[in-house]
């Protein structure tokens, strides 16, 4: 697995939002999560947070993107990751790590 982590390329803190969204092959959100993040100087972390996995089966975008808030980083990182549900059904929460 690719090992990359959000990381801080500024020796000053970094902190915002990290926005989650299941997207469906339409680009309409399925499933979103929101949490704030905080990267200190020249720092990297890794945040694990509960998504919920969409209930149909198909192929989706994992969109995860850290939007920073003032502080010398003022651009958002965007991920993308394409992902296949191969089983439909009920709602369950999964753990992912965020990997930017």
């Amino acid at each position: 697995m690719d090992e990359r982590k959000p990381h801080n390329d500024y020796d000053k803190l970094v902190k915002g939002k990290l926005v989650f969204n299941f997207q469906d092959v339409g680009g309409k959100n399925v499933s979103t999560r929101e949490a704030a993040f905080q990267l200190n100087p020249l720092g990297q972390m890794t945040y694990v947070l509960p998504l919920e996995t969409p209930r149909v089966k198909g192929n989706y975008l994992l969109k995860a993107t850290a939007m920073p808030v003032g502080g010398p980083a003022d651009e958002p990182t965007i991920s993308r990751r394409k992902l296949k549900v191969e089983k439909s059904g009920g709602s369950r929460t999964q753990k992912h790590d965020l990997f930017l």
